[in-house]
């Protein structure tokens, strides 16, 4: 049979015997009584009393031990779990010393208990505490069991005590499980405290809040004592800046065991905390100024910020001491509690802190100047990016610099912002030095003008490089929020110094050092993508001059695969946004080859300027490149892209309808004048289907502008159909000519005959000159009257005069495109027709 069949209650039962062999002729039963037996025998009327408990209380203890050496882990990582056959043991144990769940739960606190020695687990001292009080209730244990639990939990008090006492050091944050033990620790105190056995047994004045608070105030006393004597150092800044670096440290991890204490005891152990250690520091600083040192505190600081030539160690100690006084004061401010007035240190700060920015220009300079001599590529198994070493030692002393800053309290506004634009000047001028060092560097290796059009691979791994570190440079310059300019020029006006022009001078600097960046990583691009400028020309002209049998597509493809090959070569080696550079470069070339091509060959065929047309934006497609490569905004915002867009559209353009746009831009402009400048024209008018005739009354013109010596006009009127090729039989018509007057009335009426289906665009055009005798006529001003406006025609109905009040209005140069595209047809008779009517002289 086996032991594990055996219940804790034993077993009594007829078992079968079993015969040895098959000629045996044994048969029958026998009946046994088994159980398991936990307890040794005794003998004697000496026993004690207590065995039972503490047979129990060694069996868990040594069940404890052996899984913690089991699991070869740190004690109080230990989960407190038994295995089954442990659990069985100590359930056959309990059973037969009768032993109830009081005493059982007794024994596990007991056993636990006994490993504090161990380090065990605060977690679980809660569980076996919390279980244990529970299950206890009065007269449930005898008066020596509740003697065991007595001395247990007054030992177990001032092991907490101790515990809470050391918590900085025994619960760091860097200790896995820290919080949640800590948390135990907190909670195990006030399970003692609340629990009816220990106020029975173990009466305590004071209430578990005034107790903590207590214990809070005796730690913080007891560390900050601690920490003075493990910093002491002859030099009082030395020791002083030691000092504060734990008090920051330990104010940093505050939250760590501040949730908890509020939760379970209502207690601020921040404010609580910092409230004495700023009293102590306070005490601390006033022996200090008084010591009888050969150089006291205050003296000490006051050379170290005064020395000239500074001393580099001593003056950086300084402002790091600033820099943790300004961090204890955040702290303090965070936690509502009211620190000492430190203005007496400002005067030395201030002065510190000018000279450090002096010592932080002159080794930043030399750091990059080390930096370009020492520069090595950096290698990435994640990627080909490519990189050298010394852009990273710029970026960390932007970062380390605006970190320091951060950090630093000028009190004087005025003050902060003068050192705010020193800071600046010399974050920008570091920058820049910088840029044109690896530039220059760039160009010594044979990266200049001259560049020829095969690029070697270590070459071209340099120019990457060199244009990837002044974008990660230029970048790390973006420090306008970290300046915090809005804060300060709000302060600065509240504090009635005016309006805070400094701010756009600080924000223009910035502004430059960029462009200036942009401006030269964009400048060696383009020596880079230059090279390729004739080979382009080439090709543009294989497109242009193609047959038009030849596809668009076709035709580019010998310019698209050079583009390809060489942005292949430097795609995966730069960064997207040099990369969009080089791209951005070579389309500027090709819209310049493209306007050069037009401007070369003036008057062809529309066609000619249409597959130019077509070509360019195939190669808008090609350099979007399914939005992988530059935007549609970036493209069609782009400058040269509208200007070559709006040339090629003009020259592909019929005569016809560029004539037509040139009336239709004119009566647009008048549309959208916002002022009466040259005068009004009033005419009525409407169109007689019957008859087929359009009637015009011209009545008369208001505020014409002075043409003549005696600031007057002698106005008439010029009337056509335009456009003319519209309306070839139409003849120019006139009124007479009103003298000396700016308000002419002229009342005629004028008819046209024309058929009632309107061509498009078809318009009056009214021509204001001033005549004069001796000289040609002076142009006053011009109006247009669309024809579908008027009565009779179309959507306007009706067969009545109407009245149009014309602005009169003088050409922009809106229309010098067209009239240069239309020049350039000499041998189109309408261009040339339309030219010499616009030309023509009334």
């Amino acid at each position: 049979m086996n032991l594990s069949d055996i219940p804790p209650g034993g077993i009594e039962h007829w078992f079968p015997l079993q015969p040895r062999s098959e000629k045996s002729k044994v048969s029958g039963s026998v009946k046994l009584k088994l159980w398991l037996s936990t307890r040794e025998e005794r003998f004697g009327s000496g026993e004690d009393d207590l065995l039972d408990v503490k047979e129990h209380i060694e069996l868990m203890r040594q069940f404890a031990l052996y899984e913690i050496h089991l699991s070869g882990a740190p004690v109080r990582f230990w989960d407190g779990v038994f295995p089954d056959k442990a659990n069985t043991i100590l359930r056959q144990h309990a059973l037969q010393g009768d032993l109830t769940e009081v005493h059982t739960a007794m024994c596990r606190w007991l056993a636990f208990h006994s490993l504090i020695s161990f380090d065990i687990s605060f977690s679980l001292l809660a569980k076996a505490l919390q279980n244990m009080q529970d299950k206890w209730q009065p007269m449930t244990l005898d008066k020596a069991e509740e003697d065991m639990l007595t001395a247990s939990f007054s030992a177990f008090d001032t092991y907490c005590k101790r515990a809470f006492a050391e918590h900085r050091k025994r619960f760091h944050p860097s200790k896995r499980n820290a919080a949640e033990e800590f948390a135990s620790l907190v909670r195990c105190m006030r399970a003692l405290r609340d629990s009816q056995f220990y106020q029975k047994y173990l009466p305590y004045k004071r209430p578990f809040h005034a107790h903590l608070e207590s214990l809070i105030v005796r730690s913080a006393e007891d560390f900050f004592e601690e920490t003075v004597e493990s910093v002491q150092d002859e030099d009082p800044c030395k020791e002083l800046l030691k000092l504060l670096s734990v008090i920051n440290a330990c104010c940093s991890r505050f939250q760590h065991f501040a949730n908890i204490i509020r939760e379970v005891g209502r207690i601020d152990y921040c404010q609580l905390t910092l409230s004495i250690w700023d009293r102590m520091l306070n005490e601390y600083l006033t022996s200090e100024l008084m010591s009888e040192r050969k150089t006291d505190l205050r003296s000490q600081m006051k050379i170290s910020a005064d020395q000239d030539p500074p001393n580099d160690g001593d003056l950086i100690d300084l402002v790091r001491i600033h820099m943790a006084f300004v961090e204890l004061r955040n702290y303090r401010l965070a936690n509502r509690v009211r620190g000492k007035d430190e203005s007496e240190w400002y005067g030395i700060f201030n002065r510190g802190i000018k000279n450090f920015l002096e010592l932080a220009k002159e080794k930043a300079l030399a750091r990059i100047s080390l930096s370009c001599q020492l520069d090595v590529p950096i290698c990435s198994s994640s990627n080909d990016m490519s990189h050298s070493s010394s852009h990273i030692d710029v970026c960390h002393i932007v970062e380390q610099m605006m970190v320091c800053w951060d950090r630093i309290d000028v009190n004087e506004i005025t003050l902060r912002i003068d050192y705010t634009k020193t800071l600046v000047d010399f974050l920008c001028n570091s920058v820049l030095t910088y840029t044109k060092k690896i530039f220059a560097n760039l160009n010594a290796e044979g990266f200049s003008a001259d560049l020829q059009i095969f690029v070697p691979a270590p070459l071209l791994q340099l120019f990457c490089s060199a244009i990837n570190n002044s974008e990660q440079v230029r970048r790390s310059l973006m420090i306008h929020e970290k300046l915090h300019l809005d804060d300060l020029a709000i302060a600065y006006e509240k504090a009635g110094h005016g309006t805070p022009t400094w701010k756009a001078a600080v924000e223009q600097r910035l502004e430059q050092t960029d462009a200036m960046i942009c401006a030269e990583i964009d400048r060696v691009v383009g020596v880079l993508s230059s090279r390729l400028k004739p080979q382009m020309k080439k090709h543009v002209f294989h497109l242009a001059w193609s047959p038009s049998a030849h596809t668009v597509e076709d035709s580019l493809k010998p310019l698209t695969d050079m583009i390809d090959i060489e942005l292949s070569a430097v795609h995966k080696n730069l960064l997207h946004k040099n990369f969009l550079r080089v791209m951005s470069v070579q389309v500027g070339i090709i819209v310049q080859l493209l306007k050069e091509c037009v401007d070369e060959n003036p008057g062809m065929e529309p066609a000619f300027y249409h597959r130019l047309f077509e070509a360019w934006h195939v190669l808008v497609d090609f350099f979007h490149a399914c939005g992988k490569g530059l935007s549609m905004e970036a493209l069609k915002t782009c400058p040269q892209h509208v200007a070559l867009v709006k040339v090629l559209s003009l020259n592909q353009t019929s005569t016809q309808q560029l004539i037509e746009k040139y009336y239709k831009d004119l009566l647009k402009q008048q549309n959208d004048v916002s002022e009466c400048k040259y005068g009004i024209l009033n005419v009525r008018a409407y169109y007689n289907a019957n008859s087929q005739t359009l009637v015009l009354d011209v009545i008369g013109a208001k505020q014409v502008i002075p043409l003549d010596a005696n600031g007057l006009s002698d106005p008439f009127v010029v009337i056509r159909l335009v456009p003319k090729y519209r309306f070839p039989t139409q003849v120019v018509s006139k009124t007479r000519v009103v003298s000396k007057t700016l308000n002419p009335i002229f009342d005629e009426t004028f008819e046209f005959h024309i058929p009632s289906k309107l061509p498009p665009c078809a318009m009056l055009h009214f021509t204001v000159m001033d005549h004069d005798y001796l000289r040609s006529n002076d142009f006053a001003g011009e109006a247009f009257l669309e024809l579908a406006e008027v009565p009779g025609f179309g959507v306007a109905g009706g067969n009545t005069l109407r009245q149009f009040n014309l602005i009169l209005i003088q050409p922009v140069q809106n229309n010098k495109e067209v009239i240069d595209v239309l020049t350039s047809r000499k041998e189109d008779k309408e261009a040339v027709d339309f030219l010499r009517s616009i030309a023509t002289a009334y």
